[in-house]
């Protein structure tokens, strides 16, 4: 099976400058956020795993992909933060940024298509759902009643048309997997850890969020749980033909 994670890191390291380094790390309720020494910031969601083991600070960036690998999902969480930090700069995202009201999916690649969501999403699965879908799946890590264990997804997966997968598995090691069990479904990444690089194997479409208020963000989430959009502006970008 193709390991598309590899491939996406080896491209990454090749477009980042040699002398970026990371110079901050900030742990939040639900999110960990990254500045670098140029001052641009990124987050990426919050995963479970041993933070006290993560010194990203002072770390050249070129060094920090590779950490999507570790078997820490805490440094693979905040490796996946400094990439965001590089990727996804309010003036790189500026041309791809939509309204919160976009979806990352139209009704019309939706009706009467058989869907995938990983990752449980709620507002992702209804709005499927209410678009005319044939049929939703949704599949999650966590034993929740309305969703499919992983363990199916290879089942299923490659009878979908649409399959729409939350960011987090850059950062718990399934992505490959995923993108390889769906075949030739149209395959959207989303959510707040998703890079933009439109050069990610195996993906079509890209939804995720530049936060052009950090301080704000960090003060918000330092509190409460949850995602502070009002901080945040999303995107949304076609990946390039030769990353699909």
């Amino acid at each position: 099976m193709v390991n598309f994670l590899t491939s996406y890191v080896d491209r990454l390291q090749n477009t980042i400058p040699e002398s970026l380094t990371v110079s901050r790390v900030y742990l939040g309720c639900s999110w960990i956020g990254v500045e670098l020494s140029n001052g641009d910031y990124g987050i990426a969601a919050k995963q479970e795993g041993d933070y006290s083991t993560v010194h990203l600070k002072g770390m050249l960036l070129r060094d920090i992909p590779t950490l999507l690998f570790a078997s820490n999902p805490a440094a693979a969480a905040a490796a996946c933060a400094a990439i965001n930090a590089y990727c996804n700069t309010p003036s790189r995202t500026a041309p791809y940024q939509v309204s919160p009201n976009v979806r990352c999916v139209s009704p019309e690649e939706v009706k009467d298509r058989t869907v995938a969501v990983i990752g449980y999403m709620k507002g992702i699965i209804s709005y499927a759902e209410q678009s005319g879908a044939s049929r939703v799946y949704a599949f999650d890590l966590r034993p929740l009643e309305n969703a499919l264990p992983p363990e199916r997804e290879p089942e299923i997966l490659p009878s979908c048309d649409v399959v729409i997968i939350t960011g987090m598995t850059l950062m718990n090691r399934t992505y490959s997997d995923i993108v390889s069990w769906s075949g030739h479904a149209l395959k959207i990444l989303l959510g707040p850890s998703v890079p933009l690089f439109p050069f990610l194997p195996g993906i079509h479409r890209l939804y995720g969020f530049s936060v052009i208020r950090p301080a704000a963000f960090e003060s918000e989430n330092s509190d409460h749980p949850g995602f502070p959009m009002q901080y945040c502006r999303p995107f949304c970008a076609e990946a390039q033909k030769e990353a699909q």
